[in-house]
């Protein structure tokens, strides 16, 4: 098209003008590239497994979704610049925004429930650990400074000890962890929906207590976007947005389907039995509403300065951008 269009530089201008109409119709769609994680993010796995329940995709926005093993590899990428979005802990969202890491959330993907699931801490069944006895023991965690140490802190704090003296703090991809605690590498360890569902199933283990019955918040999931990115791009980002509600929306009404077609996509790699046994109690709560929770913000952030994993207090109204949903 290039060389054709200098081919055309003496000829009349309305050829010019047509010329550059076929090449503004050919432009493709603004790719969006969004970094996720190995548990609890159905709905950002299932656009990418079934493309047919976003029409908007391939039209408003392409979507390039990467796997990451931990949320502080994602947001290394996402500072990188390797990212235009990313699924995120709210802890994460604020620990990244008071470091000064320029982030928003548009949108909430699920959260901790005492209706529904809530991550669980799990112990081997014939072991001695309790909340009333943690001290000395070795607990496993996917990463410092993370939503999952923090409840962790919390619990370890309840029982009278020092979280930073009185336990050890061993880092353990989330994959992995139910062969740390069987190999008693740890004593207690973490484990989000699936992984939590499966431990528990098989029998060996018992759970010692999960992070919203322990602090009494319900933090989200959330999907965070670069401001940059929803400046440039404001219409593919609400396109997007109403895709993320379309997918919610199915994998609620027809939650065996949305997890055989996960199965099927290879990205969940679970016995399809166990898998497609989960019912939503055994889930994070998600709803068609994925307003984020801004009082919730606040109450967290409270509780992360408190432990000292945040310096700088955010301004919630800043960092939570409502626009972007469909009215």
């Amino acid at each position: 098209m290039k060389k054709f269009a200098q081919g055309l530089i003496g000829l009349a201008c309305p050829l010019l003008a047509f010329a550059g109409l076929i090449g503004s119709a050919s432009a493709q769609p603004v790719e969006i590239r969004m970094g996720v994680g190995t548990a609890s993010e159905e709905q950002a796995w299932l656009m990418q497994a079934r493309p047919d329940l976003t029409p908007n995709q391939g039209k408003a926005y392409r979507y390039t979704m990467t796997m990451f093993r931990s949320g502080n590899d994602r947001m290394t990428a996402f500072q990188a610049g390797q990212l235009d979005a990313l699924t995120s802990s709210t802890t994460g969202v604020l620990f990244a925004a008071s470091k000064g890491v320029n982030i928003m959330v548009p949108a909430s993907m699920a959260k901790e429930s005492t209706q529904t699931f809530s991550t669980s801490y799990l112990a081997l069944k014939d072991s001695d650990v309790s909340l009333t006895n943690l001290k000395g023991k070795t607990i496993g965690i996917n990463g410092y400074r993370t939503s999952i140490e923090l409840y962790a802190r919390i619990a370890v704090a309840k029982a009278g000890l020092d979280p930073s003296r009185d336990v050890k703090w061993l880092v353990v991809p989330l994959p992995q962890m139910e062969e740390a605690l069987r190999q008693k590498k740890i004593d207690l360890g973490v484990f989000p929906t699936t992984f939590a569902f499966v431990a528990l199933k098989e029998g060996s283990f018992r759970k010692v207590f999960d992070s919203a019955g322990i602090s009494g918040i319900e933090e989200e999931f959330d999907i965070a976007f670069s401001p940059d990115f929803a400046r440039k791009n404001p219409e593919a980002l609400r396109a997007w947005t109403s895709d993320f509600i379309a997918v919610t929306k199915y994998f609620l009404e027809q939650p065996e389907e949305a997890r055989k077609s996960l199965l099927a996509a290879k990205i969940v790699q679970v016995e399809p039995s166990i898998y497609l046994a989960m019912t939503r109690k055994d889930d994070l709560l998600r709803s068609v509403d994925v307003r984020p929770d801004r009082a919730m913000f606040e109450k967290l952030q409270d509780e992360l300065i408190k432990a000292k994993f945040q310096d700088q207090r955010v301004d919630v109204g800043k960092l939570v951008d409502l626009s972007f949903i469909p009215k």
